[in-house]
């Protein structure tokens, strides 16, 4: 999408566009939207950078992890 986006309307724009989309697709409570917009952010400016998109998905498995442990086993 990033990639998509930046070629039509540049990588500031890209990159802020995807980042709403990342927001909306991960938000369960509207107090965590601007978290998520800035994680969104995080993400795709690393891929900016890269240009792979294994670095951002594997950061977003590590964050579900880390969330995983400590929402449903309590262990962090």
């Amino acid at each position: 999408m990033l990639s998509i986006i930046e070629r039509k309307l540049g990588l500031k724009y890209a990159i802020i566009i995807s980042s709403l989309a990342f927001a909306l697709c991960h938000i369960d409570r509207l107090i965590h939207a601007p978290l998520m917009i800035i994680y969104g952010f995080i993400l795709g400016y690393a891929f900016s950078k890269v240009k792979n998109i294994i670095l951002p998905i594997t950061a977003h498995a590590l964050s579900n992890l880390i969330l995983y442990l400590y929402v449903v086993l309590d262990v962090i």
